[in-house]
């Protein structure tokens, strides 16, 4: 699985468990596991028994999410105790003085402990060297709590700007403060929960799946760059001896500009292309999506009626597309309702909606990372990242995202369960893909998929719990593949890079659809087509119609039963134009025209 799939695969499906176990508190709840969590509070001592359930629910996060960060991906991250919950530090509260107090008073021990040390190490390493001052060491920490005690990537600059960087992760950081008492360093620490724990997982996932691939310190990229440098000088010599480069100063520009085009590449994927665009031209820029998507999407809807056949051009069946098709409807009527109300209506999530929760194929959190990239709010910040979730809830994209995603995981465990048996001369192919054979499935005595780590156990009696979650990670990884294949999932991976860099933003904006559509659905039907499978090339047959059926609807309900004066004299030509333009089926070619 590629870095980037791999990534928001892991953030979603932590921060679904995070927020799976505060779902139902309400502020005051959170406020109190808050203060228990921090405080290290004997779960027999929460009162509130919706309070004590969750805190029991994080404590079997914080386990979890301890074993994927060392076992599975292989950081090297102490083990605090039992009750572990991330510090973080409330900076306002830090610099109001309370802190410094503490330090000089009840913790001095400990300072002078801590400054002997450091005059110790600076004397043997320098006998002339400057002591330091029990006051200067207090001054330093409070310095590098309220300086460096960044709680989300965004508050640190990048190291470099080709992608080769030390994703900060502020839960991999020696405490400088371990000795404070619990009650002591809780005063001190946010008290936003959510905010706290979500951005914890999502430092610690990108940490993990940067570091596994790359290096703690991306060394394995910065030695793969060395190289690819090296063999463009190589390349250069040859083409400057057969005469391709006039001369010495024109093969140094050769490689210069060769080497950009890589390095950037790079950059633009792990997102440190551009970091360096001053807050004005941001500004411009987020406006400028902004204005766009308010001018030209509210009825963005109509135009992803064509998705639901991504499920069949991956493999799925086209009843399943249908079934998907109007869940997606359901989804959308059921949001809208719901912002009338003043409080929405109670809903029984599906088990194939819980199942793309737990998986990691879609967000607890309503606003999903997907519809930002694909319409440009990757980019944003502030109010118009405000504006623009909002749009996207009240014109019906949020929630027919969303459905897309839960009906393609349906339709990824059915598609597995069938192949499972190798059916056709491409089962094999397909069920390797997803990284099994066929017969290999882990199956439940009905031969249904098993997606749980609970019902692997009690199905193989006598498995490890380590063993059970690497096998439902496995199955997990695979629906996820499935997905990815079958609805659309912009990243970095799909744009050149300078869609990526934030100072050309506003225009590059309303392209991604182009590109996301070209890698993720156009390419797959041609390989197929290579293997002898030309049934997803023949889906894109049902693109086209389906997209002018959508666009004459769109047109009767804004015209009042009036076709828009340009479809009036349409022939069966200007049909067909319309069909193939609006649908995208031309993927990236669609761009040029």
């Amino acid at each position: 699985k590629g870095y980037l799939n791999a990534r928001n695969e892991g953030m979603r499906r932590y921060d679904n468990l995070f927020r799976r176990a505060v779902d139902k508190l309400d502020k005051r709840q959170l406020d109190e596991l808050t203060e228990a969590m921090q405080n290290e509070t004997p779960t027999g001592d929460v009162r509130d028994i919706d309070v004590a359930a969750a805190k029991e629910q994080l404590h079997a996060l914080f386990e979890r999410f301890h074993r994927y960060l060392t076992e599975e991906k292989g950081l090297r991250i102490g083990k605090i105790n039992e009750g572990y919950f991330p510090v973080v530090y409330d900076v306002d509260k830090v610099r109001e003085g309370g802190l410094e107090k503490l330090l000089s008073g009840k913790y001095i021990g400990e300072i002078n402990k801590m400054t002997a040390a450091i005059n110790d190490k600076r004397s043997r390493g320098n006998p002339d060297a400057e002591m330091v001052s029990s006051d200067e060491v207090i001054s330093a920490i409070v310095n590098h709590i309220t300086r460096d005690n960044p709680l989300d990537d965004a508050d640190l600059e990048p190291q470099r700007q080709d992608g080769v960087l030390r994703p900060w992760f502020a839960g991999g950081e020696r405490r400088v403060l371990d000795f404070l008492s619990p009650e002591d360093r809780a005063q001190f620490q946010e008290k936003d929960i959510i905010k706290t724990v979500s951005r914890y997982v999502r430092q610690g996932v990108r940490t993990a799946e940067y570091s596994s691939r790359f290096g703690r310190t991306g060394a394995v990229l910065d030695r793969q760059l060395d190289k690819i440098q090296m063999e463009l000088e190589a390349a250069s010599r040859e083409m400057l001896a057969a005469g391709d480069l006039k001369n010495e100063k024109a093969r140094e520009k050769w490689v210069k500009r060769q080497y950009r085009d890589v390095a950037n590449a790079v950059g633009g994927m792990e997102g440190s292309l551009g970091h360096d665009i001053s807050e004005g031209v941001r500004k411009i820029n987020s406006w400028s999506i902004v204005y766009q998507n308010v001018r030209l999407l509210p009825l963005a809807l109509f135009s992803s009626f064509v998705d639901p056949l991504g499920i069949v051009a991956r493999g799925g069946e086209m009843r399943e597309a249908f079934t998907t098709f109007t869940e997606g409807i359901k989804g959308v009527a059921r949001q809208w309702s719901d912002a009338i109300r003043e409080e929405p209506a109670d809903r029984q999530k599906s088990q194939w909606e819980e199942l793309a929760e737990h998986a990691g194929v879609i967000d607890t959190a309503t606003f999903s990372h997907l519809l930002a990239d694909e319409y440009g709010s990757v980019y944003l910040d502030g109010t118009t990242k405000k504006i623009n979730e909002v749009m996207f809830k009240a014109n019906g994209m949020e929630a027919w995202n969303r459905a897309m995603r839960v009906g393609a995981t349906r339709s990824a465990v059915r598609f597995m369960e069938r192949h499972n048996k190798a059916p056709t001369e491409h089962s094999a192919r397909w069920m390797k893909d997803l990284g099994f054979g066929p017969g290999t499935l882990p199956l439940d005595s009905e031969g249904k998929l098993i997606t749980d780590k609970r019902v692997m156990m009690s199905e193989n009696p006598g498995m490890e719990m380590a063993e059970a979650e690497a096998k439902i990670a496995k199955v997990h990884s695979a629906i996820n593949r499935w997905v990815e294949g079958a609805v659309l999932s912009p990243n970095a991976a799909q744009r050149p890079a300078w869609g990526s860099d934030p100072h050309y933003s506003m225009f590059w904006h309303l392209k991604q659809f182009a590109y996301s559509f070209h890698e993720t659905i156009m390419k797959r039907a041609l390989n197929e087509a290579k293997h002898g499978n030309v049934m997803p090339l023949g889906v894109f047959a049902w693109y086209i119609p389906t997209m002018i059926a959508a666009d004459v609807t769109k047109g009767l309900m804004l015209g009042a039963g009036e076709l828009p004066a340009y479809m009036k004299g349409y022939d069966l030509g200007d049909w067909m134009l319309h069909g193939v333009d609006r649908a995208g089926v031309l993927g990236i070619g669609q761009v040029a025209i």
